[in-house]
């Protein structure tokens, strides 16, 4: 049987830096003193409101290398909303419903107000797994070129790597791909930058810059962070890399493994009815559907279907996916569909999540509670398909914080689904993200949200 250790240490010491700690120690107990391959240090919402600056983080770094002194043992993560971990849920719904304004209050509705803060400390250790990670910053100012950077720089960092080995294979003019396989990652990126503008995700120029130098040789799953705003804003997050503290940036961690990781995604995204195509539009800007206003085509359509009158839809279009409708694209191979989520309406236009291109065929779909709930099952399914194995030792996986409106309390059970569908019980951790990347099957990664991606590390070789 391969050898995996995980180490999962929570705290919810009211100190960050003596929390820090404590989830250090934690974790390397439950890998028994052996030497990580890989340190995550993530930290929830209710540290921020008192921790504000990078400082304060890298003293938290700090107690972390207490424990784990190595500094060559990389160590990332960053601010989230929260996490999953240890069959538990670490959100305070309280305190985001404060901090994003509008967009979140409706969530105390759903669900009662919860208050399980905490920090988490991963430890992946293995004599299987070699991994490399990267930065890139200025996520603000030039996503594309913070993505590039970042996958080059965890690709270099790589003892052995296999991909530029390939790489350099093609620029001899060479297509023999014998003995060439693929690498595996995840991507933590810089989520939201606001949550209404013309402005959304950055994320699919980030995966610009990495599907541009990887060819598609790295499978990548990921997902947006956050730190906590004001006036209805949710801002750029802390990105932890290598003791220091960041923001604006996106850090990416490359696998290269002797063992079987697979990969799961799904959205529970049902077709309603065909929309058309964007015959008018840029960046996050939809401007005309079928060379029609965007607001004209969309608005009855919404009313029609969602309940929401035209005029609730120009002021407040966001509460489309916070009822589980979405606008949504097809991937190159027509069997899955992405949602494409509406944040505002502005002079007859419509903004929406991510960047969207002219010519893309546009659906409305639906995601209903169950389908929800089924598109967990569904992606842990998907996992197993994907490795052709039936055993892990370790899932990690980044679930929308907007199916928390959709789901409910059923949001805090994704652990429990997706051991469910294993039918083992192994270490899981997840993380509440804004905004996702994913692929299906074999397809390039895409920048998406409403979804619920993961990839597990097998027991079986390759």
């Amino acid at each position: 049987m391969a050898e995996v250790n995980v180490g999962l240490g929570i705290s919810q010491k009211d100190n960050l830096i003596e929390a820090a700690r404590e989830a250090a120690q934690k974790a390397k107990q439950e890998i028994k003193g052996k030497k990580p391959k890989l340190l995550m240090f993530f930290c929830d919402l209710s540290y921020v409101v008192r921790y504000k600056e990078e400082a304060d983080y890298e003293k938290a770094m700090r107690a972390i290398r207490e424990i784990f002194p190595d500094k060559k043992i990389p160590l990332v993560g960053g601010t989230v909303l929260g996490f999953f971990a240890k069959n538990k849920y670490y959100f305070d719904i309280d305190l985001i419903s404060k901090l994003t304004g509008i967009i979140t209050k409706p969530l105390g509705k759903i669900i009662k107000p919860l208050k399980f803060s905490g920090v988490c400390v991963l430890a992946l250790e293995s004599p299987f797994l070699r991994v490399g990670t990267g930065i890139g910053l200025n996520t603000d100012k030039d996503p594309k070129q913070a993505g590039l950077d970042c996958i080059k720089q965890a690709l270099s960092n790589l003892e052995y790597n296999p991909v530029l080995a390939y790489m350099a294979i093609l620029k001899r003019g060479e297509k023999e791909m014998e003995n060439v396989r693929f690498l595996d990652g995840l991507l933590l990126t810089a989520g939201t930058q606001s949550a209404i503008s013309e402005k959304g995700l950055v994320d699919a120029q980030i995966l610009e810059g990495i599907n541009f130098y990887t060819k598609r040789m790295v499978k990548l799953i990921g997902g947006g962070l956050i730190r906590g705003g004001s006036s209805g804003e949710l801002k750029s997050p802390f990105h932890f890399y290598n003791d220091k503290a960041y923001k604006n940036a996106v850090i990416s961690v490359v696998f290269d493994s002797d063992l079987k990781i697979g990969y799961g995604v799904d959205t529970g995204a049902k077709i309603i009815e065909p929309v058309g195509i964007i015959t008018k539009g840029k960046d996050w800007t939809i401007e005309e559907i079928n060379n029609k206003p965007a607001f004209e085509v969309l608005a009855p359509l919404f009313e029609k279907h969602a309940g929401i009158k035209k005029q609730e839809f120009q002021r407040l279009a966001f509460k489309t996916w916070m009822k589980g409708w979405a606008l949504a694209f097809s991937d190159p191979a027509a069997e899955f569909y992405w949602p494409l989520s509406i944040v505002g309406v502005k002079d007859k236009k419509v903004i929406v999540m991510d960047k969207i291109k002219q010519g893309l065929g546009l659906n409305l779909v639906n995601i209903s509670s169950e389908d929800a709930q089924k598109a967990t099952e569904k992606a842990a399914q998907r996992m197993m398909d994907d490795t052709a194995e039936k055993k892990f030792h370790f899932v990690f996986f980044f679930s929308c914080g907007g199916r928390a409106y959709i789901l409910g309390t059923q949001y805090f059970k994704e652990i429990e689904a997706i051991k469910k569908t294993l039918k083992q019980d192994i270490p899981v951790f997840g993380i509440c993200s804004v905004g996702e990347q994913a692929f299906y099957k074999t397809g390039q990664a895409t920048a998406t949200n409403l979804t619920i991606t993961m990839f597990g590390i097998s027991d079986k070789l390759r």
